[in-house]
């Protein structure tokens, strides 16, 4: 009797206190929040006549457009990472 009791009192402080409640999620749009990266397309379209039909065959080459420097051959580590690395202390491992 005093556990039905108990969660009857229990169940009535929960529905008293809906500052508990969870929150449901706001919707919100992804696409307007990233940005769209130029793209570079080349577009090739060839015509086939056959007896039964005209073939025509489209075909299309996307190249992303970045305006990250090149990297250099020599060292292939990014400028950004680089200043990074340079900024450090050099330091030696002890050997045993």
């Amino acid at each position: 009797m005093q556990l039905l009791l108990g969660s009857t009192a229990f169940a009535a402080a929960l529905v008293a206190v809906p500052a508990f409640a969870q929150q449901p999620p706001t919707a919100r749009s992804e696409q307007a929040q990233t940005p769209q990266s130029e793209k570079s397309v080349v577009v090739d379209t060839t015509v086939a006549d056959t007896p039964a039909a005209k073939v025509e065959t489209t075909t299309e080459v996307i190249t992303p457009v970045s305006d990250r420097p090149a990297l250099d051959a020599e060292h292939p580590i990014a400028q950004e990472v680089q200043a990074v690395v340079d900024g450090k202390k050099n330091y030696t491992a002890p050997t045993s």
